[in-house]
């Protein structure tokens, strides 16, 4: 596995499982969060089960690796619980750029129906692939609900941070997205985190993505690490995740925010949207068009040699992608032809 590969697995999975079972929160106490110690305030943040039923959360990384080059990342998504036999409601895209280009893309979930979106366009997914991504999603919920309870904390996925947050911190009091917080500082025991993160390697199935051994080789890159946290002054729920690791050959921020905890979400579909077959259709015409073959439907005729058989629009945008080959800004930039 190539190392900025390998790494951008390691920062999924460790942000990843903050989100999961991050947002905590617990009693605050009749003491106060000012009061409480910092080592308290960690568990409170990261041991709770209390769920967030809506709201708003941010996943961001931005760095230099080495000779992997810069990159910003940026998720960014609203969502809401919604109805108990559907998905959860969410409106959510992301951005990356780096040395190879840019792209941009995102998802909407409005509960009944699901749409993707690249470059601004809005595509449709078809009723029954929406169906059976639900039923598989209730089914693995109900899964989850009776191995682990109705909410996963970190310790029942097998992550401690309190046991590497090394040396915790009352910074100070300070507002993040409008509500009060409690501003904490921690070093890390890279060793400690690496080893949790194996765990959720395991336990999430992402072996073919990133080994044991590849979590190795990478802990001796990461030289050191520090952590700003930020919780609820009242409620003791994360609000803001920031993770800085410096390198042997660079520097990379992480940062993880919720707004608007369990604050109503306006979700809707978009207008307009067009057929999910619009784009797959074009993308199965370059693909044969990349091997040297024309593409067919079963039942019909193959098109006269020197045509397609797209529409002028269709042809258009296979051409297009077809020379913007991995130049990810002029895959995006393809999209006035939809």
């Amino acid at each position: 596995m190539r190392p900025q590969v390998a790494l951008l697995w390691i920062l999924v999975a460790v942000v990843g499982a903050f989100a999961l079972a991050g947002c905590g929160g617990g009693d605050a106490g009749s003491s106060g969060a000012s009061s409480a110690s910092p080592a308290t305030l960690i568990q409170q943040t990261f041991g709770s089960d209390q769920a967030v039923r809506s709201g708003r959360i941010t996943f961001a990384a931005k760095g230099a690796a080495g000779s992997s080059g810069d990159f910003d990342f940026k998720l960014s998504a609203k969502f809401d619980q919604g109805a108990k036999d559907q998905l959860p409601k969410l409106d959510g895209e992301l951005s990356l750029k780096s040395s190879g280009g840019s792209l941009q893309a995102g998802a909407i979930s409005t509960g009944t129906k699901g749409f993707l979106t690249v470059a601004g366009t809005a595509y449709a997914v078809s009723d029954k692939d929406y169906a059976s991504f639900t039923k598989s999603y209730l089914g693995d919920q109900q899964k989850t609900a009776k191995a682990k309870g109705s909410r996963p904390t970190l310790g029942a996925l097998g992550i401690h941070p309190e046991n590497w947050l090394k040396d915790p911190k009352t910074v100070g009091e300070r507002s993040i997205g409008g509500a009060p917080t409690v501003h904490l500082t921690a070093g890390v025991d890279v060793p400690k985190m690496l080893a949790d993160v194996k765990t959720i390697v395991a336990g999430n199935d992402l072996s073919s993505q990133l080994s044991a051994a590849d979590v190795d080789q990478l802990g001796t890159s990461v030289k050191s690490a520090t952590v700003d946290i930020d919780t609820g002054t009242e409620d003791h729920r994360l609000r803001r995740l920031v993770i800085h690791l410096t390198l042997a050959t660079g520097a990379i921020d992480l940062a993880l925010q919720y707004d608007d905890l369990d604050q109503p979400q306006a979700i809707v579909a978009p207008k307009d949207a067009r057929s999910i077959n619009d784009l797959t259709q074009a993308l199965g015409q370059l693909s044969s068009q990349a091997s040297g073959g024309t593409a067919t439907t079963p039942g019909t005729t193959t098109p006269p040699a020197g045509t397609s058989g797209m529409t002028q629009q269709e042809q258009k945008y296979a051409d297009c992608l077809k020379a913007a080959d991995t130049d990810l800004t002029k895959v995006q930039a393809c999209a006035k032809y939809l």
